[in-house]
């Protein structure tokens, strides 16, 4: 965690090519990297070189020279890494971010007031494997907070202590990804509809758990998660929060690619409120 806060004053920031149409928030988002990355990224690898795991598969954002160095063995784990979750909270403050998202094409308005909307201290770290015996491993961090979440065989702690939330029936404030918004990037017309209260979160899958577990949000969902928003939900269902799909079911964990939707939540009645929202979006 220390490597992040190094790293983060004097990261470059870039922007990858366009892949596809999307609004200008989920644009801004997607396509953004930094040197911070790179340097984390190698910095966790090579942890997992000298701790003797050579033989595992290694599923990471970027591609970094320590990638190359493993050499997995049929049937080892998988293990996943995302060594700067958010990386647009953390960008916000590295000195060129302002420079380098206008010459990205952004609007300069857009670039201004995300640096003013986003809390630089929510970026995140996360690590995950499916290991037999043991079922998903996850890990969230936060290292602005210096809190690591993790959960192995079901149980979650923080800091090493074990963590158990009690499910409590209080008005619903929900953390949203920022597809679900409107294409003003402020409001989601379906949730304000429904009159239900939600907060859009814009910094980390780790900074989502903070949220609920320690702060006064009660559920998150998100359209089209990757393996850091699923290996969150692990951290939050071995914590004691109800997670489905967005159709209500069981949410079944398959780190091999994005699913479609996600909601973990306090209770059955809110997973009930929050997924008839869900099903009006695409």
């Amino acid at each position: 965690m220390e490597c992040c806060r190094s790293e983060r004053l004097a990261a470059k920031v870039t922007f990858k090519p366009a892949k596809r149409l999307v609004s200008p928030l989920v644009a801004i988002g997607s396509r953004i990297v930094t040197t911070a990355d790179i340097a984390v990224q190698e910095a966790i690898l090579r942890s997992l070189l000298n701790d003797g795991l050579v033989n595992c598969y290694i599923e990471a954002e970027e591609d970094t020279p320590a990638v190359g160095e493993f050499r997995p063995r049929k049937g080892a784990p998988v293990i996943f890494v995302d060594p700067i979750d958010g990386t647009l909270t953390f960008s916000v403050v590295c000195p060129d971010w302002h420079s380098a998202a206008t010459a990205a094409g952004f609007e300069p308005q857009l670039v201004t007031e995300l640096k003013s909307r986003l809390d630089p201290r929510f970026y995140g770290i996360v690590l995950g494997a499916r290991v037999d015996g043991h079922g998903v491993l996850s890990v969230c961090a936060l290292p602005e907070l210096d809190i690591i979440y993790h959960s192995i065989s079901g149980v979650s702690f923080r800091n090493d202590e074990p963590l158990r939330v009690r499910r409590k029936s209080r008005p619903t404030l929900l953390a949203i990804g920022r597809r679900l918004l409107d294409s003003d990037g402020i409001a989601a017309s379906p949730f304000d509809a429904a009159g239900i209260s939600y907060r859009s979160y814009n910094g980390s899958n780790p900074a989502v758990l903070w949220n609920i577990l320690e702060a006064d949000c009660t559920a998150y969902t998100g359209l089209h998660c990757n393996f850091d928003a699923q290996l969150a939900s692990v951290i939050a269902r071995s914590a004691g929060l109800l997670v489905t799909d967005r159709d209500g079911r069981d949410f079944v964990t398959d780190l091999s690619g994005p699913c479609d939707g996600l909601v973990y939540a306090s209770t059955e009645e809110e997973i009930g409120v929050i997924c008839s929202v869900m099903r009006e979006y695409p």
